[in-house]
């Protein structure tokens, strides 16, 4: 979790800002491709889900512009009218898209040393070219340069503009926005809602991918703690152009295609004769985002000492392809599995919206959003 906010200018929220209102606040993943909203009930030691929807972006949805906001504000006031959600309180993760990112290597420091040492470094070394940003950064361990011991930080940036664009459609929509998280530390957050979490070794890693329709974003960790993050311009999108041009279809086309090639909520797969020969005709931004995964890892191996992860954990709206565990499998040198987030949750009463088993990959975000400050509280207790 980050330390504190850092700001180039004020900003209209404070990120880390808690009201305690006596329930989990909502979850809203803004994806690309739809917007997720989850609830949590946390009664007599265990995690149930209240409420949770789902709604797609309009089509002709802008990308920017007053018929964004406009288009956003709609679609979250349905999502909302669509599941049992209580309170006002919400924590919303901002589209991956809008955030820059970037690792680097400082010299040993205090922490409010480095917190002005990062906002010095960040005008530059992120190409903000003095527009108004939001600046978090956590630190994610102590690496060997040469002779040298230094510190690598995670460095991330969020124009204010878009900051004010998605806390004012909260705030339009009846809500009120306690916190922004980030895409690594919601991410990270996933495998320490499994119960067994407080079991594991405090040298056991795992490697989280999110693959979603635009970017996929692999995350490394050590016992919940950050330790390394990319995002690579490979999703869904890239999977349809590539079938769309091998069978003579549109993208659209494609991405129906698709829709019928998902692990089924029992574990089954569908028999389509067509599926070898579209996984043969994806194999490039398949074995393109695999060797990134590879390199990822290769980089945290030689950077950071401890047990090396074991196996991919994937998540995300794209997860659930039959095909992509093995394809990414043989392109990164791991196993790579569909991380069910919610296993130990009780999801009894939203059983239509999430469903159970592999179908809640997609939702494991905006459970993580929800659950965020009690995480928070576990980790300050715990110190």
């Amino acid at each position: 979790m980050f330390s504190r906010l850092y700001n180039l200018t004020p900003l209209p929220i404070v990120f880390d800002r808690w009201l305690h209102r006596g329930r989990p606040p909502i979850g809203l993943d803004f994806g690309a491709h739809s917007l997720k909203a989850v609830q949590l009930n946390h009664n007599h030691g265990r995690w149930s889900v209240r409420a949770a929807a789902e709604q797609t972006w309009p089509e002709d949805m802008p990308n920017q512009g007053e018929g964004h906001t406009q288009a956003l504000t709609e679609t979250l006031g349905k999502a909302l009218d669509a599941g049992s959600f209580s309170g006002r309180d919400a924590v919303l993760l901002l589209p991956a898209e809008f955030m820059n990112s970037k690792s680097l290597r400082l010299p040993p420091m205090p922490p409010d040393e480095l917190a002005q040492a990062v906002e010095y470094e960040a005008g530059d070394r992120l190409n903000l070219g003095g527009k108004d940003t939001a600046i978090q950064h956590v630190s994610t361990g102590e690496v060997r340069q040469g002779q040298d011991v230094k510190q690598e930080v995670l460095v991330m940036a969020v124009p204010e503009q878009v900051i004010d664009e998605y806390t004012g459609v909260l705030a339009a929509s009846g809500l009120d926005p306690v916190a922004i998280d980030s895409t690594p530390t919601a991410m990270a957050r996933c495998p320490m809602m499994l119960d067994n979490a407080r079991e594991r070794n405090d040298e056991m890693s795992d490697i989280i991918v999110d693959i979603g329709y635009r970017t996929s974003k692999v995350l490394i960790t050590r016992h919940g703690h950050v330790q390394f993050y990319k995002q690579i311009d490979i999703g869904g999108r890239q999977f349809d152009v590539a079938l769309a041009k091998a069978m003579h279809m549109t993208p659209d086309d494609a991405a129906e295609k698709r829709r019928q090639w998902v692990t089924q909520d029992d574990g089954s797969q569908p028999a389509d004769p067509d599926l070898t020969t579209a996984v043969e005709a994806m194999a490039q931004p398949i074995d393109h985002l695999g060797r990134e995964i590879g390199l990822c890892l290769r980089y945290y191996s030689v950077t950071f000492r401890g047990a090396r992860p074991k196996q991919v954990m994937l998540i995300g709206g794209e997860a659930r392809q039959c095909w992509l565990p093995d394809a990414l499998t043989t392109g990164s040198g791991l196993t790579c599995t569909p991380f069910d987030a919610l296993a130990d949750i009780n999801r009894a009463d939203v059983a239509d919206a999430i469903g159970p088993g592999i179908a809640s990959c997609q939702w494991a975000l905006a459970a993580s959003l929800s659950r965020r400050q009690a995480a928070a509280n576990r980790k300050r207790g715990a110190a």
